[in-house]
């Protein structure tokens, strides 16, 4: 019945921005500042519950207080910086992240992205600026996925 009402579009879409509560064992949290949803990740958005004290805006069916995450970005990561977030991966040998927040790729400064080159093919969110045409310089990161 559930899975019907979300199919058929008799569920409510919403769009809502943020910040995340993950509890090992419980529910994924949306607080805002009206209320906590309760998040339902699906394939397209597994890497939600590894995004705790993120900012996040997350858009899906809605029923009661529960939100199935069709689409999401992070707005701010856990640090309050505005994150880039994408599949580490290489371009002309570099390894590059294929940012799915501005759909722009970056080449990974050498040095800063040494910790990363385990993590090709994986999806990361990465704190850092810019500092040359596409180049970022990494200050932190985290792997979305299992560790």
């Amino acid at each position: 019945m559930l899975l019907a009402l979300l199919t058929s579009g008799c569920a409510a879409r919403t769009s809502a921005v943020g910040l995340l509560q993950i509890d090992e064992g419980a529910p994924v949290l949306l607080r805002d500042a009206e209320m906590d949803l309760k998040l339902r990740p699906g394939k397209r958005s597994e890497a939600i519950p590894y995004l705790g004290g993120c900012t996040v805006d997350v858009s899906g069916p809605q029923l009661g207080r529960t939100v199935w995450v069709r689409d999401w970005s992070v707005v701010t990561a856990y640090d309050g910086s505005e994150p880039f977030v994408g599949v580490v991966g290489r371009v002309n040998g570099m390894l590059a992240l294929d940012d799915r927040n501005s759909g722009s790729v970056f080449l990974l400064e050498e040095d800063s992205a040494a910790p990363l080159v385990s993590y090709e093919g994986e999806l990361v969110l990465v704190m850092g600026f810019v500092v040359g045409p596409q180049l970022l310089q990494i200050m932190g990161y985290r792997v979305l996925g299992p560790d």
